[in-house]
């Protein structure tokens, strides 16, 4: 399944610094990151456990289940 990109500005800026990773230039905890701020994530429909970890742009939320 091919991934979704936030705006064509960030499908750029990420094929960019995919290229630059590509030669060593940005390292993969910085590729990551371009990558979280890049692609569209993924809804999360259930919690099944009462204390989820969700990523979100990067940051860890926790989710308090019933």
């Amino acid at each position: 399944m091919k991934k979704k990109y936030k705006s064509e500005a960030l499908e750029a800026l990420n094929e960019t610094v995919s290229g630059l990773h590509k030669i060593g230039l940005v390292t993969e905890a910085e590729m990551r990151w371009y990558d979280d701020g890049c692609f569209v994530q993924p809804a999360v429909s259930r919690v099944s456990s009462p204390k989820a970890a969700v990523a979100c742009s990067g940051a860890t939320v926790y989710v308090q289940g019933k």
